[in-house]
């Protein structure tokens, strides 16, 4: 190419191509048409309370301006029925958006839980879009600028009607500025704000404020008086002071209790909150839509006398976190205590003596330990009580019936068991006897008195008879073992010597259904199995089986034997034989060596079977144990023609090498009452005792913890029926998580221990506001110590306090002139007295409120709120809105005013 022809050649600049500025607006109105904002025109008007109870919902976009992210959401009331897709005539004969009624609506002032410009401007609906990164926070008057003109084009683009606000400064100081064209329908409003962090004197009451928004629509400028402004005022009187009420103090140390120490207060878990869980009650008081002439308010006078205001409403401020006595972290973080081997060893070796006789200086003293060990021990008290027992839920509250069965399906102990007792009496001394330390003495103290009552034949107290039940936890299921161990042992002993007795005294033989079972000794019999069984006399008989015979011998009845009970056995070593039988393998000899373990308990029935019935056979011993292997058949006797009975093993019971056959043919007559022990109660006892002295500290409180779980459900649903709702699904909500733990293989607590401290929490709060409201009152008992509560019946109070705890704010019934107010009077005017800033002659509200109410039973208000509306134009009348907060910390203005753009 010639140098003549390069200089022909230049670059063309293509200025259509978007800038980064035009794709920012063109994203705004692609999200606005993805929400279908543009058709949201009509909406029936705002309902009482539609912004605070309704259900809100959000739709959330990115949006990119270059390299700045920002986020858009889009927050909106849920309605039932659409009317923005279907308007009819009479809505679009309407020449004003929805949004202006929501403005001017007088339904929903001052909501009591809302979105910041929910409250403010008292909108349904509108997109708020912020940076999407904390150190993004637009800050810069240019920056503002540019988002707000970007924002302006996108409406106007659009026809948007829904309010667009965009968040400036840092999140926390919730600064917005907004627009909204009104959807092409002539109007525009502009959303202002002043936000200080002090506020200014002279607009710290209303006709401060009444004269800035009269500025503000031109009003002071015309001379004129300007439109009609209606004001809604709003005072919040915030009481935290509580000494004129006292608090129901923590439960004492178990040490301090000494002597007046009752199996009753062993028998309940510490609960309650060590301190008040309610911080502050906030009173609203309110003075809906007044004239601008109706109240003088000014920096000289003030006609706002809350307690003639017709609108009171409380709500209350809560600890986040308090400290419960039922939630000891203390007890939980032993859990993860696996260093120390076993929990005997925080304390030095002690001899073996009775309980409560150790030496050294130990957590608990001899004289209590004495008395929480007879409180577990009940049968070891001098005179036991008939209190020792506590009743849980004797009568199920309606509000809890449905955990009720959920409740009976927990995998802990029986209320009032010994494995209960045990349980509560460890987390007692924990929880005032030294923690940990005190934990291990007593354990040391328990595992003394298991020895003790196992070598001396002294059953357990507060124990079902009988074999471990696997619907209870393994430590009960121990205990159970133990005294089943005991109870055997006792009864073969007494035999031994019964039998010792009676072989010493001539007596006639007696084949009597009262034979019993002990065990002799080899060699003994060894000697009676030895004599030929025709000579045998049949021995061990407990009744004859119905009419029947023996299959080859008629003239013979068939009686059932006296047997050995079955080996009892806990769900651990159940899973123990378990894997040993899988581990055999399945080869011919681990299936042989299977067999004969799980053959012992059918050897014993076929000796004791063989002794009662001596000229039994198989199928006589098959007729009783498993009778469906026993086949009948109808068949004609060849010699009479009658039909006769043939009986028959079943296929399976004739199988070569079958344990059936092989176990008869090597069964020996012997009765149960010489025949070895299927159950060995000594090994038995020592491997529970085993099991129970070589548990590790955490496993210890792995063994405690369904009980207290249990124990901390049963407690708290305790309330009665008049109980906070969410009190109930609550505890539902941990019954249900705890039924699930304590039956799985590795049982985590940590969610269940939470949800029943958020339910102590529910407890303490209801206690607290109950006993502020005169509710919950105290009485000194006749010993002067200890105290009782007695709840008194006052619907209207109670059904406040309850409304208090399940609501967010709570409307007073009758405002200061009801029951209600009148004991919200006394609280503000007790706090009064108890800072010195009332004198003591002042009228008392309650029960005879004085003539002229007195607004000295009230602090100064910590909060005021303003919202003053209006209405003005040119061609025609738009909504004019200006609401004001003014604390000591805190001033802010947020304005909506409108304009008609039609001749502009």
């Amino acid at each position: 190419m010639s140098s003549e022809e390069e200089q022909d050649v230049f670059e063309i600049t293509d200025f259509t191509t978007a800038s980064e500025w035009e794709r920012f607006i063109s994203r705004i109105e692609e999200v606005f048409h993805e929400w279908k904002l543009p058709q949201r025109n009509f909406f029936a008007p705002l309902k009482k309370g539609e912004l605070s109870d309704g259900v809100w919902l959000e739709k959330r976009e990115q949006l990119m301006f270059a390299s700045f992210q920002f986020e858009a959401v889009h927050h909106f009331l849920k309605t039932e029925h659409d009317s923005s897709l279907a308007p009819n005539d009479e809505e679009e004969n309407d020449p004003l958006p929805y949004y202006l009624g929501d403005l001017v609506s007088k339904e929903n002032d001052f909501p009591p839980k809302a979105h910041c410009l929910v409250r403010w401007y008292g909108l349904r609906e509108f997109v708020v879009i912020y940076p999407a990164k904390t150190n993004d926070a637009i800050m810069t008057e240019d920056r503002t600028k540019m988002l707000m003109s970007s924002i302006s084009i996108a409406v106007n683009n659009t026809n948007c009607p829904v309010p667009v606000f965009v968040q400036l400064q840092q999140m926390r100081q919730r600064y917005f500025l907004g627009v909204c064209e009104g959807g092409g329908r002539g109007v525009r409003t502009s959303f202002d704000m002043v936000h200080l962090h002090r506020p200014l004197s002279q607009y710290s009451h209303l006709s401060g404020l009444l004269s800035l928004f009269k500025d503000k629509l031109g009003c002071t400028s015309s001379g004129l008086d300007g439109p009609p402004i209606s004001v809604s005022i709003r005072f919040t009187y915030v009481l935290h002071d509580w000494s004129p009420c006292s608090w129901p103090q923590p439960p004492p140390d178990i040490e301090e209790i000494g002597e007046i120490l009752t199996p009753s207060d062993i028998g309940r878990l510490p609960c309650g909150a060590v301190e008040d869980p309610v911080l502050e009650f906030h009173l609203s008081v309110t003075w809906p839509c007044l004239s601008e002439k109706a109240v003088i308010d000014n920096d000289v006078h003030s006609d706002l006398n809350p307690l003639l205001s017709p609108k009171w409403s409380m709500r209350m401020r809560t600890s986040e976190k308090p400290v419960c006595s039922m939630d000891n972290r203390h007890i939980t973080n032993a859990l993860d205590k696996l260093a120390a081997p076993t929990i005997s060893s925080l304390l030095p070796p002690r001899p073996n003596r009775g309980f409560g006789r150790g030496e050294g200086e130990l957590p608990i003293e001899e004289e209590l330990l004495i008395k929480i060990l007879q409180y577990i021990f009940p049968d070891s008290a001098p005179t036991p009580a008939e209190t020792d027992t506590v009743n849980y839920l004797s009568e199920v509250n309606v509000a809890f019936s449905r955990i009720q069965e959920v409740v009976c399906s927990l995998k802990s102990a029986p209320p009032n068991s010994l494995t209960w007792r045990l349980a509560l009496a460890m987390c007692h001394v924990h929880h005032g006897c030294g923690g940990l330390a005190a934990v291990a003495q007593l354990w040391q103290d328990f595992l003394l008195e298991m020895r003790h009552r196992w070598e001396n034949n002294y059953t357990l107290p507060c124990l079902d008879p009988g074999a471990p039940n696997m619907n209870y936890c393994l430590l009960h299921q121990k205990l159970q073992m133990l005294n089943c161990c005991i109870q055997r042992k006792k009864s073969r002993e007494w035999q031994q010597r019964s039998t010792s007795e009676e072989s010493s005294v001539p007596q006639p033989s007696s084949e009597s259904d009262e034979d019993e079972f002990y065990e002799c000794t080899t060699s003994l019999a060894s000697a009676e199995d030895a004599r030929p069984t025709r000579r045998r006399p049949p021995e061990g008989r407990l009744r004859q089986l119905g009419n029947a015979t023996l299959l080859h011998h008629p003239e013979e009845p068939l009686y059932i034997p006296i047997t050995q009970d079955p080996a009892p056995v806990t769900e651990d070593a159940l899973a123990e034989q378990a894997d040993a039988l899988v581990k055999l393998g399945e080869d011919a000899e681990g299936a042989a060596l299977r067999a004969r373990m799980q053959s012992a308990c059918l050897s014993s029935d076929m000796e004791a079977f063989k002794a009662a019935n001596p000229k039994s056979s198989l199928e006589d011993f098959v007729r009783w144990y498993s009778p469906r292997d026993l086949i009948e058949e109808q068949k004609k006797d060849e010699e009479t023609g009658n039909e006769i009975t043939k009986y028959a093993l079943s296929a399976r019971m004739l199988l070569p090498g079958n344990m059936w056959l092989e176990s008869w043919e090597s069964a020996r007559a012997v009765p149960a009452r010489r025949q070895r022990r299927l159950f060995d109660d000594t090994r038995e006892a020592e491997k529970v005792l085993h099991f129970l002295a070589s548990a590790k500290t955490s496993e210890v409180v792995t063994f405690l913890m369904p009980m207290l779980v249990h124990c901390a459900i049963l407690q708290l649903a305790e309330e009665g029926e008049e109980c906070p709702r969410s009190l109930p699904l609550k505890l539902e909500e941990a019954t249900i998580k705890a039924a699930k733990v304590m039956r799985s293989y590795d049982p985590k607590y940590e969610t269940v221990l939470r949800l029943l401290y958020e339910a102590e929490v529910i407890v303490a709060q209801m206690q607290s506001v109950s006993t502020k409201f005169g509710l919950l009152m105290t009485w000194p008992t006749p010993e002067g110590e200890m105290t009782k509560r007695v709840q008194r019946d006052d619907g209207e109070v109670s059904s406040f306090v309850l409304r208090l705890m399940d609501e967010y704010e709570v409307e007073v019934p009758g405002a200061g002139k009801g029951a209600v107010g009148k004991r919200i009077r006394q609280l503000f005017a007790d706090a009064q007295k108890a800072s010195q800033l009332l004198p003591e002659d002042i009228p008392q509200p309650d029960p005879h409120p004085p003539p002229s109410p007195s607004s000295q039973e009230f602090p100064l208000p910590s909060g005021r709120e303003f919202i003053l509306r209006s209405s003005s134009g040119r061609s025609i009348q738009v909504p004019q809105r200006l609401y004001a907060v003014v604390t000591s910390d805190e001033f802010r203005l947020c304005g909506a005013f409108t304009e008609d753009t039609t001749f502009l």
